[in-house]
């Protein structure tokens, strides 16, 4: 099941676009969700109920008009990524899928955006969406080497066997790594389950630099960057954000964050995959 926030606004429904080709892609059950904010403080006290149900029936017609009778909207009401959160934790769908914005400035580093709250404490990957949804052909994974990118570089394997695209792991060497960091890099590769070695072509990147703009870099080249959500603790994010964050803003692409721990979900099993030396 993919799940998809809307709110009304043009970069939520571009989200719910994706969200729908993905659903009949992987033959999935899709589920819209819609966050009502709280009344403001000076409302009324009298006469709530109506207004709270004219609220939601306002929102339905806005949303009907966009998306059609279908599919199921669940309305929910308070703050919008605790509300995506708590719906997420009781369905666990497969997927959630938001289109998120641009941010700049002490704005976007201390309260960042509903999306990345929710890719922060999401049980569940998270896709969001920049822009108008375009077909994805092919697939990067940026990868360390740890047991946390593992898992991401077999979830982005997943995702580009179901999508037919071609796969990119990517690794940004430190440079007390050197020429060791391509041969791990084929041999991480060559871990992959079989099913994802045999299905489609994985091409091997190695690059020097920082982390953030090789992948900025590269992803225009990609249609999808796959990254594993694997925080630091509370005070990283607040001064620094995640790399995952800092990608999210960097890239203009689709940025798919897998929770640690997630392993790929049945839906996005499929065929076989070959490897590439360094490209």
């Amino acid at each position: 099941m993919i799940l998809a926030p809307i709110d009304l606004s043009e970069r939520s429904y571009q989200g719910f676009v994706q969200a729908a080709r993905l659903a009949k892609r992987f033959h999935a059950r899709l589920e819209a969700v819609y966050v009502l904010p709280f009344p403001p403080e000076d409302a009324s006290p009298f006469g709530g109920s109506l207004q709270e149900a004219e609220r939601r029936e306002r929102a339905l017609r806005s949303i009907r008009a966009r998306i059609g009778p279908m599919p199921l909207v669940h309305f929910l009401e308070g703050n919008p990524a605790a509300a995506i959160l708590t719906l997420a934790r009781e369905l666990m769908p497969d997927l959630i899928v938001m289109g998120t914005h641009d941010r700049s400035g002490a704005r976007r580093l201390l309260m960042g955006s509903v999306t990345e709250a929710v890719i922060r404490r999401s049980p569940v990957p998270v896709l969001a969406v920049r822009g108008e949804p375009q077909p994805i052909r092919s697939v990067l994974a940026p990868v360390k080497f740890t047991a946390y990118s593992d898992l991401g570089l077999v979830y982005a394997a997943a995702v580009a066997v179901g999508l037919d695209a071609q796969l990119t792991a990517l690794h940004v060497a430190e440079p007390k790594e050197g020429l060791a960091a391509e041969a791990i890099l084929f041999a991480m590769v060559g871990r992959l389950p079989a099913w994802a070695r045999e299905a489609t072509v994985t091409r091997l990147a190695a690059r020097k630099g920082k982390a953030v703009e090789a992948i900025a870099r590269l992803s225009r080249d990609h249609d999808l960057v796959v990254l594993v959500e694997h925080s630091a603790g509370p005070t990283h994010e607040l001064l620094r954000g995640t790399t995952l964050e800092r990608v999210l803003h960097s890239c203009r692409s689709p940025v798919l964050a897998v929770p640690y721990r997630r392993g790929p979900t049945r839906a996005l099993k499929g065929r076989k995959a070959t490897a590439r030396k360094p490209a």
